[in-house]
């Protein structure tokens, strides 16, 4: 299942899919607007409030680019195109096994996409929209060869 850019669950709603990745479902949200304003319980790990943006608090200079894919990652070994930018993203609050959870990161070293590890089934968070407002990461070629990673 994708969650594209939704509001914030409700509690029932969060408890549904919570029970649905206990029983190996694969949830794949992707960040926007209203996750970085009122993020819900339904997440890997904790997020900051706001989001980091081109130009703005917390921002980088230049568009951001993805770091080679971790060892320990479903994804190591993908290619990763330098034609793939963030614009902007959700911030991970730093925690002890942050680094465990984070299949991508930026070349900054913050997390573009992570997962926790305690379920049987996967809830992975893109730290980016699902279409081209912050990144066009979820619009290359990257992202489908993402997808098929096992």
């Amino acid at each position: 299942m994708v969650l594209a850019m939704s509001a914030p669950l409700s509690a029932e709603e969060s408890q549904r899919l919570g029970a649905w990745i206990d029983g190996g479902g694969v949830l794949i949200r992707f960040a926007g607007d209203r996750l970085a304003q009122n993020a819900d319980n339904l997440l890997p790990g904790r997020l900051r409030a706001g989001d980091r943006t081109l130009g703005g608090a917390m921002s980088w200079t230049k568009p951001a680019r993805l770091a080679p894919f971790p060892d320990k990652s479903p994804l190591a070994g993908l290619a990763v195109p330098p034609d793939v930018l963030v614009q902007r993203q959700v911030l991970a609050e730093p925690e002890p096994d942050l680094a465990g959870k984070t299949w991508a990161r930026l070349t900054d070293g913050n997390p573009a996409g992570h997962r926790p590890a305690a379920r049987q089934g996967w809830l992975v968070l893109v730290h980016t929209t699902a279409n081209a407002d912050w990144s066009n990461l979820a619009l290359s070629g990257l992202f489908v060869d993402m997808l098929r990673a096992e």
